[in-house]
């Protein structure tokens, strides 16, 4: 059944007439903001993981795979691994 115009509009007259107030709690909670810590590594940086020295090899995309923030790719062991920041020492 297909509604002229005229129909319509009466129809969103009586429909907006007819809506009930809405009522907004206005507690708000509080929301925890984690702190991001943000490595700055670059690659072809030798680091410290799981005391052996790895080569970082890229710090967002290996080939076509990315990464999420702070995670990175190294060398280690002859075998390219993904390993979050947390997890590596910088060496000078």
């Amino acid at each position: 059944m297909k509604l002229s115009k005229a129909q319509k509009k009466e129809l969103a007259k009586k429909i907006g007439k007819k809506k009930p107030e809405v009522v907004v709690n206005k507690s708000v909670e509080k929301v925890n903001k984690k702190k991001v810590v943000v490595w700055n590594f670059k690659p072809n940086d030798l680091v410290w993981f799981k005391n052996c020295v790895a080569l970082l090899v890229s710090d967002k995309t290996y080939y076509t795979e990315r990464l999420e923030e702070n995670c990175f790719y190294i060398l280690h062991n002859n075998v390219v691994m993904i390993t979050h920041g947390k997890n590596l020492r910088k060496i000078n």
